[in-house]
């Protein structure tokens, strides 16, 4: 294929990340790049290969002719965690807790607490993300519940169902984890009346796209208590604006898109790993990993 020109420049590696592909050259001019390995910011370019270093791909299709690969399978083990750690934050109320901290209060809570163990799990979207949540959540002893586009045989919770019966199920949970990418299908995939479905206990958590459903129904079914509480690292039109009243709910837990990130060491690791095997895969006319489509899992 002759001499492949690399470009880097988007990417959140360091030069010896960057001189790790030991088959191609790199720079820092994306307009000159045959192989792109970051998100790019600009349309503008004609590369024969980009790999994208995130999960989320919505900005990307239909931009360019040549192949496109995604990051999935790097946040996984980040994100499952950031999901417990939060999950638990939120049954057992650290917010408060900490609060006290901050003024220096020893007050103890007398409000019933929800442990993992024995709580019903429905976690929508089983790709990477959903899956390995769901591993880490049946070992600490729930019951777990997929919803997926295509009911495929699937061992890793206890039962699976299609979109369409997603109304039936969501009554049965106590938490509802969202891993689902942004696509055509997605986009506001969840209403008011999806909340009002579930129950007054539940626990909502979304670390997928922030528009699978609309802020201001958010506030609304906080501001009218519809669930007991939400976790959200992601939310429609980021960053969220600091006017809403979503930041000074006690029962909401809000991150800045946080929850899988290259500040864990492993998830780069497993992004290099991908980026070097579909670098290898793209001169040698191979298959490539992570080929991006339209399609949710």
């Amino acid at each position: 294929m002759g001499q492949i020109i690399t470009a880097f420049a988007c990417a959140d590696l360091n030069k010896e990340e960057k001189n790790s592909f030991q088959e191609i050259e790199w720079i820092d001019d994306i307009y000159k790049a045959d192989i792109i390995i970051g998100n790019p910011k600009v349309y503008d370019i004609h590369p024969k290969f980009i790999q994208l270093e995130s999960a989320g791909y919505e900005q990307y299709e239909n931009k360019f002719t040549c192949p496109v690969c995604n990051a999935s399978k790097s946040f996984g083990l980040g994100i499952s965690e950031y999901l417990i750690c939060t999950i638990l934050m939120s049954l057992r109320h650290m917010k408060a807790h900490i609060h006290n901290q901050d003024q220096r209060k020893w007050n103890r809570f007398d409000d019933t607490i929800q442990s993992i163990s024995g709580s019903c799990i429905l976690i929508l979207g089983l790709g990477d993300l959903g899956s390995t949540f769901a591993k880490k959540a049946k070992a600490l002893g729930a019951y777990t519940i997929g919803v997926r586009k295509s009911k495929k045989d699937c061992d890793i919770v206890d039962e699976v169902y299609t979109i369409d019966s997603l109304n039936k199920v969501l009554p049965r949970a106590d938490i509802i984890v969202c891993t689902l990418p942004s696509t055509k299908d997605t986009r506001y995939l969840l209403n008011e009346e999806h909340f009002h479905l579930m129950k007054k206990s539940a626990l909502f958590c979304n670390v997928g796209r922030g528009d699978l459903v609309r802020r201001h129904t958010l506030e609304k079914v906080m501001h009218e208590k519809i669930i007991q509480g939400m976790v959200l690292d992601v939310i429609e039109n980021e960053p969220l604006d600091p006017g809403s009243s979503l930041w000074l709910d006690p029962n909401v837990i809000i991150t800045p898109h946080v929850s899988g990130t290259f500040q864990l060491a492993k998830a780069k690791e497993i992004f290099l790993d991908i980026a070097r095997q579909n670098v290898h895969a793209f001169i040698h006319d191979k298959p490539l990993i992570n080929q991006i489509s339209s399609s949710i899992q």
